[in-house]
């Protein structure tokens, strides 16, 4: 995601974190915890997708995420409680 995205006005930036989200987005719902989280193996696009989503005052946090296969392993974006 290049930086200039940033300063792109609300609703480029809405459609663009929408569209994100319905290809790289999943779901997760265990009994009371749930969450809208996205991954990459990509640390830069990770930390602007959490800038994206603060812009809007959308909190998230960024995790580490550790598979059995270490190709997989890579940080995610988690929203949600």
């Amino acid at each position: 995601m290049p930086g200039w995205v940033l300063q792109a006005p609300d609703d480029f930036l809405s459609a663009m974190m929408q569209s994100y989200f319905d290809g790289d987005g999943n779901v997760s719902c265990t009994p009371g915890h749930y969450r809208i989280c996205c991954h990459s193996v990509s640390k830069t696009l990770i930390e602007m997708v959490s800038l994206c989503l603060a812009r809007f005052g959308i909190p998230c946090y960024i995790c580490l995420l550790y598979t059995s296969d270490a190709a997989d392993e890579g940080l995610g974006v988690d929203l949600g409680g």
